[in-house]
């Protein structure tokens, strides 16, 4: 609906409800043009 450019999660993993991975949601968006960018602590991107 949003069709984002860049999806960046970060969430995942925090507490017990939130156990799905950033590849996870990546193929659960299937075709699409945004871009996921899964990050670690300390990383940073640069657009």
């Amino acid at each position: 609906m949003l069709k984002p450019r860049y999806a960046i999660p970060f969430h995942y993993g925090t507490f017990p409800l939130l156990k799905g991975t950033p590849e996870e949601y990546q193929s659960f968006l299937g075709q699409t043009t945004t871009q996921v960018f899964p990050i670690s602590p300390g990383d940073t991107l640069t657009f």
